[in-house]
């Protein structure tokens, strides 16, 4: 929970820096779904919905916007048969996130769009895959410190309240520690072929709706 801790005071002494910087903080927050998928080298994988939800401190100059958020997002996925595995491994990881993007909008009364990018680090809370029997078995020691990714989206401010936001996050570090495949062979202790199968990298699509303060 250090690492947590940290993210938090990170997020809290960005918006902070900005505001002194003469930049005025906007406060809100968001709650939507999560679609995601896992890219992994030579494995299909299918769609899982899961879900996210945050705070956010929008930093605004006349065009230009800083946004920083604190989101508990949750993935699933599902990774097709692994040869000579028999068995789709169905995959659900929680993370505490924190995006940061730059913004570009227009300041139209009433309706306000904009589009954003930029990374984002967090740090996984929980990761569990499937084992053979369909048993959920937690795999969270074989996870990475921290994942970073990046960040592509647009939303809309309606009536300077509310807002609706749609991303895509991709993440560039991989999830897993060791092998996928190595993973899979600790929790079966029959999985043959184990190096073949390495980095497990989350795909996710968001629809979120928020409420600025």
């Amino acid at each position: 929970m250090k690492r947590a801790l940290l993210l938090t005071l990170a997020t809290l002494a960005l918006a902070a820096a900005t505001a002194s910087a003469g930049l005025l903080p906007t406060y809100g927050m968001k709650a939507g779904l999560n679609i995601s998928d896992v890219n992994m080298q030579d494995i299909e994988s299918s769609t899982k919905s899961g879900y996210v939800a945050g705070l956010y401190v929008d930093m605004a100059s006349p065009l230009l916007h800083l946004q920083a958020e604190l989101l508990y997002t949750s993935r699933k996925s599902e990774l097709g048969a692994l040869n000579p595995s028999d068995y789709n491994v169905e995959v659900r990881n929680h993370y505490l996130q924190v995006p940061v993007v730059i913004k570009f909008g227009l300041p139209i009364p009433m309706v306000s769009p904009s589009v954003y990018a930029g990374p984002a680090v967090a740090l996984p809370i929980k990761s569990e895959f499937t084992d053979r029997g369909g048993d959920w078995v937690d795999v969270k020691d074989y996870n990475k410190d921290l994942v970073w990714s990046v960040v592509l989206g647009a939303d809309v401010k309606l009536f300077d309240k509310l807002i609706v936001d749609i991303r895509y996050d991709i993440a560039v570090t991989a999830l897993n520690d060791v092998p996928v495949g190595d993973i899979l062979d600790d929790i079966n202790d029959e999985f043959t072929d184990a190096e073949r199968y390495r980095d497990l990298k989350d795909r996710t699509f968001s629809v979120m709706a928020g409420f600025q303060f």
